[in-house]
């Protein structure tokens, strides 16, 4: 997995030290090393994103150019995987601890997504709540669903704490462990 860094401000190994120690928390060491060796993680100022919206075909609705969001593609998942996942993470490129949380907590809900897919595959399942792509009770991906079912409906949430400088930062994240086999 390499980070590949689009930004200018960001300190970089403070968001590899965030995205490396939720993934960890959330699937563990052994699927942390399967994420190393199928994806890569693009960083990119959100004020950048338009240039990425063809790629994401199931955006409906505008962002705002100020707030965080991302998508991840799965790994080819041809016979030969010739293409890597790629979790895209549009951020706001400040060194401001407090965009540094609002940033995380977008990059790390597609780190849920990636990890879903390295535990679940291309495994299908029936939504039991809303979100904003399709109905309760549509059935999709349950790397895509777990995740939207937990941000949309049950809201389970992990803290975890990271070293900013001087300080310790509060990460709040979405928590998929409850679902995990």
């Amino acid at each position: 997995m390499t980070f590949i860094f689009s930004t200018k401000k960001i300190n970089k190994d403070v968001y590899r030290k965030i995205f490396r120690r939720f993934f960890i928390l959330q699937f563990g060491y052994e699927d942390w090393l399967v994420f190393n060796r199928e994806f890569d993680v693009h960083i990119i100022p959100v004020e950048d994103s338009d240039e990425y919206r063809s790629m994401y075909g199931l955006t409906r609705w505008g962002t705002n150019p100020a707030i965080p969001w991302g998508f991840t593609q799965p790994p080819n998942v041809s016979s030969n995987r010739t293409q890597k996942g790629r979790v895209f993470w549009f951020v706001n490129d400040t060194r401001n601890p407090f965009i540094v949380r609002q940033n995380a907590e977008k990059g790390l809900h597609e780190a849920l997504h990636a990890g879903c897919w390295i535990v679940f595959g291309t495994e299908r399942m029936v939504r039991k709540y809303d979100d904003p792509q399709a109905k309760a009770g549509t059935e999709g991906a349950k790397y895509v669903i777990v995740p939207h079912d937990v941000a949309y409906g049950t809201k389970e949430t992990i803290t975890f704490w990271i070293r900013y400088g001087f300080i310790w930062l509060p990460i709040k994240a979405l928590s998929v462990r409850n679902y995990l086999p």
